[in-house]
């Protein structure tokens, strides 16, 4: 074990702050999927537009959409190298 995690009250609260970021992870991954429904709709949206205004409008919104996916998604990348990085630092 790393000296800086030698004292049980440190080691305590970088597990406390690992399973508090585990939650954050599983949130986060589920609003992706959300997100991802959302996209189903915006899609579904856009093949049924009408008018050049609603494809405008539906094409933003799906872009928007999708670009919330890729950024969220890249976090939890982020987040999984640095709570493996912990994890190993912890035990």
């Amino acid at each position: 074990m790393n000296t800086e995690l030698s004292t049980p009250s440190y080691y305590k609260k970088v597990k406390m702050s690992l399973d508090q970021f585990s939650i954050t992870r599983i949130a986060m991954t589920n609003y992706i999927k959300s997100l991802e429904e959302k996209e189903i709709f915006w899609l579904e949206r856009l093949n049924g537009s009408n008018t050049p205004s609603e494809i405008k409008d539906n094409q933003k919104w799906l872009k928007m959409t999708r670009n919330q996916i890729a950024d969220l998604q890249k976090m939890v990348k982020m987040m999984d190298k640095t709570e493996l990085i912990t994890e190993h630092k912890l035990y």
